[in-house]
């Protein structure tokens, strides 16, 4: 990628660690998310200033023009598809678990227990848009406690209840069913949750603070 100009569609993790990287090597580089679109335009990624941010792409054209949503357009040489993953469990073929088109895992309680077959079976490591690995030691960590019987799960019914209580505030605030598992704006209070249920310490503000502030970079 040595002097090339190089598109990055996609804003989360991997999409700014790969751009922050590249930029020590390439020509140019240019962010394509429709989360940022308040902040469009050249970018500074200390100490590189050769990073611009886009709205999303609005079409490639044939001859490698990359045309984005705000009207700006680039010739690039490689396009990065950092726009996340699905969720894929082909060993698992369960009644009352799926996983649908729109990537949401369901039900699952809290993320991690599927209700009809909790405590025997979980998932850790789901939830998007929070602090990642302290979220996965804690879910990890809350599972242990329950198959060690230290913790106790609500009975399946009232674990299905939190599922459905969850999905219908999702529908009421306009989210998409594709952010089942992303936890921003609740996510200090998810981390919380699990603190609690493994008889740790909740979240520090200053750490709080420094991954949101994280995020609207």
């Amino acid at each position: 990628m040595s002097r090339q100009i190089v598109v990055v569609v996609g804003l989360g993790a991997s999409g700014i660690d790969i751009a922050r990287e590249i930029s020590q090597v390439t020509k140019e580089v240019h962010i394509a998310s429709r989360q940022n679109e308040h902040r469009l335009g050249k970018i500074s990624i200390d100490p590189y200033l050769n990073v611009w941010m886009h709205a999303e792409v609005d079409c490639i054209q044939d001859d490698g023009q990359v045309r984005f949503a705000e009207g700006a357009a680039v010739a690039a040489d490689v396009i990065l598809y950092c726009t996340g993953y699905r969720y894929h469990f082909p060993f698992l073929d369960l009644d009352e678990l799926t996983v649908d088109d729109e990537n949401r895992v369901g039900p699952l309680y809290k993320h991690v227990f599927p209700p009809k077959y909790a405590p025997n079976l979980s998932f850790v490591g789901l939830p998007v848009k929070t602090i990642l690995f302290q979220s996965f030691e804690l879910e990890a960590k809350w599972v242990a406690r329950v198959l060690s019987g230290r913790a106790a799960l609500p009975s399946e019914e009232g674990m299905l209840a939190a599922v459905r209580e969850h999905y219908r505030r999702m529908e009421e605030s306009g989210r998409p069913r594709r952010h089942t598992h992303a936890l921003m704006p609740e996510w200090v209070e998810y981390m919380d949750w699990l603190a609690e249920q493994v008889g740790e310490r909740r979240l520090e503000a200053r750490r709080r603070d420094m991954y949101e502030r994280a995020l609207q970079r």
